[in-house]
């Protein structure tokens, strides 16, 4: 269970980096899943991600505080909802049935996002 584990926390960050390049990719809630899968599984990979400057800051914020800036929130939740409506209604057939799979998973993981307190303040600042 722990090389599952640590293999999806490198899924996880692997496309949560990328998320930093390309529009619409999250990045937050990957890296947040990559230290969760990470905590239990490998301490020494948990460690080194919070060693890691950006990522580390936004995953140490979170455990301190259990919380995440809104404004994070609200990206996280557009972004989610502009890259699977846009798999759902530009890039998926017409049938109805396709398109509800990608929005099932969109409303899912905003129910996600918006459980996790949000706290004041701007993403990057530091209180």
């Amino acid at each position: 269970m722990k090389l599952l584990f640590v293999s999806l926390g490198w899924l996880a960050l692997s496309v949560g980096v990328v998320g930093i390049f390309v529009p619409f990719v999250p990045t937050t809630p990957l890296v947040l899943l990559a230290g969760a899968l990470w905590v239990r599984s490998s301490p020494r990979l948990h460690a080194w991600l919070l060693r890691q400057p950006g990522l580390g800051r936004c995953l140490s914020r979170y455990q301190e505080r259990r919380a995440l800036p809104r404004r994070a929130k609200a990206a996280m939740v557009a972004s989610v909802w502009f890259s699977l409506g846009y798999l759902a209604f530009g890039v998926l057939g017409a049938s109805p049935w396709l398109r509800v799979a990608p929005l099932l998973l969109a409303g899912a993981i905003t129910v996600c996002i918006l459980r996790i307190p949000g706290e004041r303040g701007k993403a990057g600042s530091e209180k």
